[in-house]
């Protein structure tokens, strides 16, 4: 069994139900849209015309000094501290990174800001639309310069609002380029499967999938933080899935990520882990089912509700409009004690083991699984008793 399925998976929290990840409009994920910007989601970026380029280099410059003012010199104006009028250099690079990785997915389509929140099941959207008014008043409060008059938009892609020492980061971008798509699909993927962009205790995960697609570092040279929280979040999660589907389908991002695709939601975590440990008892002792009939015969009917759709039963489903569907842990929790028994008997290094999700449900009927385990554990080792498992028996027992 490959080991991405419970490696990689679900942490101890959310795993079946809850309510997945909070919607909080926060000011380092909302992404700045200059005034006309003349490409979006449903319209493609044409490298050829020479005003989406010019609007590209604007939506850049104009994300890093959003960033600035409303990220790092408005908090600590509030707090009493004189505005940060030029951050260190390590404050700055990071900024620089995230505007840059921005204007990536706005190359690629990625943002939907014309997009209605309702359309994508969220309660709001993580976008900064500016006219030219509103882009004026904020070009005269970075530079605190009321003076600045901006009476077309020729006048705002004139190198209005410049990014500092941008050279500095040339060779990053360079590199940065071709992995953004790589970039966009993993935190996808987490957010599929662990049912956040990011949390701290993720960061091991991302490291460990990244270096699967074949790169020698840890990341694409921002934190996972900052690449989950403030370059993608505004990306609607059914877009951002979408774009990650759409990739794997056409084999544009990395093997790794292409046969994670699959990989169960965060909400029913038990059902993969369970399903492999059928699979696997079916061909070593299927009658050890017989014990546990009705938890198979539920398993059964969880998995065809979760054919239903790709998010049903999701702790993000309300994000999906997707079904909910709730396994009961308490009918399959036999079957985890089976499973993990047999495991723990004959494969003690099989990733399966490592899933959180059987663990704890397992835990619901630990004696069914150490009584049956022990008979299968038995039955493999004596002619005698594997009668009374195996598919065909050699012997005709008696009625």
């Amino acid at each position: 069994m490959s080991d991405f399925v419970f490696e990689d998976f679900n942490g101890d929290v959310f795993l079946t139900g809850g309510a997945g990840e909070r919607e909080e409009l926060l000011n380092n994920r909302v992404v700045a849209v200059p005034p006309g910007m003349p490409f979006h989601r449903t319209i493609a970026f044409n490298p050829g015309n020479q005003d989406h380029q010019q609007y590209l280099d604007l939506f850049n410059r104009l994300n890093y000094w959003y960033y600035v003012r409303q990220v790092v010199e408005r908090p600590a104006a509030v707090a009493g501290a004189y505005p940060i009028r030029a951050p260190d250099a390590g404050l700055a690079q990071r900024i620089r990174r995230i505007a840059y990785a921005r204007t990536m997915s706005a190359r690629m389509g990625h943002y939907h800001y014309n997009g209605t929140p309702a359309n994508h099941h969220t309660r709001y959207s993580e976008y900064m639309l500016y006219d030219l008014q509103s882009f004026e008043l904020f070009a005269r409060d970075v530079f605190e310069d009321p003076t600045i008059a901006i009476y077309d938009l020729a006048t705002a892609l004139a190198g209005i609002l410049p990014i500092p020492n941008v050279a500095d980061d040339r060779a990053w971008r360079s590199a940065y380029r071709s992995k953004h798509l790589n970039t966009v699909c993993i935190v996808a993927y987490f957010f599929r499967v662990r049912g956040h962009h990011w949390t701290a205790e993720m960061n091991d995960r991302y490291s460990s999938v990244w270096r699967k697609c074949l790169y020698d570092e840890d990341g694409p040279g921002l934190d996972w933080q900052y690449i989950a929280h403030d370059v993608l979040h505004a990306i609607f999660p059914d877009d951002l899935d979408n774009i990650w589907t759409n990739a794997a389908n056409a084999d544009n991002c990395a093997g790794a990520l292409v046969k994670r695709v699959s990989s169960m939601p965060a909400g029913v975590a038990v059902v993969a882990a369970l399903n492999a440990g059928v699979a696997d008892l079916q061909l070593i002792v299927p009658r050890a089912l017989v014990f546990v009939q009705d938890a198979v015969n539920h398993l059964n009917d969880v998995n065809q509700q979760l054919a239903g759709g790709r998010f049903a039963g999701s702790v993000n489903r309300r994000l999906y409009n997707a079904a909910d569907v709730v396994p009961n842990e308490t009918i399959l929790a036999p079957l985890a004690s089976v499973i993990r028994a047999g495991l723990e008997s004959f494969a003690p290094n099989s990733p399966l083991l490592r899933s959180a999700a059987l663990r704890r449900v397992a835990d619901n009927a630990p004696m069914t699984g150490g009584v049956i385990g022990r008979m299968v554990n038995t039955a493999v080792r004596s002619d005698a008793a594997a009668e009374v498992f195996l598919p065909e028996p050699r012997v005709v027992l008696p009625p």
